[in-house]
């Protein structure tokens, strides 16, 4: 976690550990949250995202980001994943 790049952010500054299953994109990128899609890299800056039971981004290059897939219900949905 000390070079930025590596880890699962469990805590992220005063915002409580709330948000489980569909959420908007809007509340996760106001909690300072980027969301890109694993495949591709992409940024996803609308639709909602199934965090699961909780939501549990990873470091990378100094930010929090939370990697998603395509979920099978439709374009505008995404499913968090986790990454090795």
């Amino acid at each position: 976690m000390a070079t930025g790049n590596d880890g699962r952010v469990v805590v992220n500054g005063a915002w409580p550990d709330d948000l489980s299953g569909r959420q908007p994109v809007a509340l996760l990128a106001a909690r300072g949250v980027d969301v890109r899609c694993w495949k591709t890299g992409r940024v996803i800056a609308q639709d909602g995202v199934d965090v699961g039971k909780h939501l549990r981004p990873n470091l990378r290059e100094g930010r929090i980001v939370l990697f998603v897939e395509s979920a099978e219900s439709g374009d505008d949905e995404w499913r968090a994943v986790r990454v090795p």
